[in-house]
C-alpha cells in the first residue's frame, strides 16, 4: 500500500545544498532553483533541507545526530560523498579524504541508527565530475596539469557509488540512482568548475527524485 508524505528531510552536502560556481561574480553560492527547492515548490512538499557544504564520511555521524535530534521527519535522504577530496597544495593531485573502508563502516552505522529511531533512510548516488570541464576550471585557477589525478576522482566516485548501491540491497533501503540521468560527458549539465551541477543539471535531478519516490511504496505531494 503506498505512502503519502508530506514532509522529508534532507541531509546532503554541497549537491544538495545547491552549490554551483558563479562566473561572472568567481564565487560559488547557492542556486535559487536547486534540485530540492524545485522538488518543494512543485509538489506543494515540506523539506526541511539540512544539507551543508563540507559534509563527508568523516563528520557525518555527529552531525546526522543532530539532524535526528531536530527533525520529525520519517523519512530522510542522505546524499554524501560529493565533498570528499582536498587538493594536495605540494603536489596538486586531488586525494580522498577518507577509505572507502571507513565509508563502508560509518554509512552502515548511519543505516542502523535510522532503524533504532524509527526513520526511513533513502541513499543516493553521487554524480561523476565532468573530467574535461574540471581539467580546464582547475588547470586555469589552481594550476593543476596532472590529468590522471583528475581521472582518479572519477575512479574513486565509482567505488563510492558501487558500494552505496550495495548497502541499499544489503539494508532494503531505497536507492536513488542520480547518475541514471547525469552524463558526466553533457558539460551542458555542469556549472563551469565540471564539479557542481547547471541549473540544467538541477532540474534533472528533480525529475530523477521525483521518478524515483513514484516507482517506490512512497510518494510525495
Amino acid at each position: 500500500m503506498n505512502k503519502q508524505i508530506k514532509s522529508v528531510s534532507v541531509i546532503g552536502d554541497s549537491l544538495l545544498k545547491g552549490i554551483i560556481y558563479n562566473e561572472d561574480k568567481n564565487i560559488y553560492n547557492v542556486l535559487e532553483n536547486n534540485c530540492i527547492s524545485l522538488l518543494e515548490e512543485e509538489n506543494n512538499l515540506n523539506i526541511n533541507n539540512y544539507s551543508i557544504c563540507g559534509l563527508n564520511i568523516n563528520n557525518l555521524n555527529k552531525y546526522f545526530n543532530l539532524v535526528l535530534n531536530k527533525s520529525k521527519d520519517e523519512i530522510i535522504i542522505l546524499e554524501i560523498g560529493s565533498d570528499s577530496f582536498e587538493q594536495d597544495l605540494l603536489t596538486n593531485d586531488f586525494k580522498p579524504l577518507y577509505t572507502i573502508g571507513k565509508f563502508n563502516r560509518i554509512l552502515k552505522n548511519i543505516i542502523k541508527m535510522s532503524k533504532k529511531d524509527n526513520r526511513n533512510i533513502v541513499l543516493t548516488t553521487i554524480p561523476y565530475i565532468s573530467n574535461n570541464k574540471f581539467y580546464r576550471f582547475v588547470s586555469d585557477k589552481k594550476g593543476v596539469r596532472n590529468q590522471k589525478g583528475i581521472l582518479e576522482i572519477n575512479n574513486f566516485i565509482e567505488e563510492i557509488n558501487d558500494l552505496i548501491k550495495k548497502i541499499s540491497r544489503k539494508y532494503n533501503v531505497l536507492l536513488i540512482d542520480l547518475n541514471r540521468g547525469i552524463n558526466s560527458y553533457d558539460e551542458d549539465l555542469y556549472s563551469v568548475d565540471g564539479k557542481y551541477l547547471s541549473s540544467k543539471g538541477h532540474k534533472i535531478l528533480r525529475n530523477i527524485f521525483m521518478e524515483s519516490f513514484n516507482k517506490s511504496s512512497v510518494y510525495l505531494v
